[in-house]
């Protein structure tokens, strides 16, 4: 894949330490999942300027944009845990 210009897409991080990061984000989250939250977490200053932005013109640090992912997800759509399933919505299929 290339830019706009023909200049290839490159990765700012290797592929490993993107993978690594992403690995790591991934097996907190995972491990989180069974820990009490009374409720979910506020907005921090950071993640509402993320949220209020639109998306990059330009590149972004691999690494620094798998840190940001992470804290949207766990702040804008945590639920309070363990076992969410109280309030997930099923069909009215049987």
């Amino acid at each position: 894949m290339a830019t706009d210009d023909g200049t290839p897409l490159r990765l700012d991080a290797t592929r490993e330490e993107a993978l690594g990061r992403a690995a790591e984000l991934i097996g907190r989250a995972w491990r989180s999942f069974d820990s009490f939250r009374p409720d979910e977490p506020d907005l921090d200053e950071h993640v509402r300027s993320l949220l209020q932005s639109g998306v990059p013109e330009g590149p972004s640090a691999a690494l620094d944009v798998l840190d940001d992912a992470e804290r949207v997800l766990d702040q804008s759509i945590a639920q309070t845990r363990p076992r969410y399933f109280g309030f997930i919505g099923s069909s009215a299929l049987e």
